[in-house]
């Protein structure tokens, strides 16, 4: 995963969170799809500090274009 973090077509950013087994469950079903938070979320380009914060680790990509 590291160096995906610097490739020059996209970048990987994590966020950790604490979300029950049902949210678990939902965002389970929807790997590989798009999803909007419909707010402010905090990610770091840090999988380590990532997986300290919470019982999820959400893995995102981003296209840099």
């Amino acid at each position: 995963w590291r160096d995906e973090a610097i490739s020059s077509d996209t970048l990987t950013i994590f966020r950790g969170s604490t979300l029950s087994k049902n949210d678990v469950e939902k965002y389970k079903q929807a790997i590989g799809q798009v999803i909007y938070w419909h707010a402010f979320t905090s990610t770091t380009k840090n999988r380590d500090i990532a997986e300290l914060l919470g019982n999820t680790l959400f893995i995102i990509t981003l296209d840099k274009s």
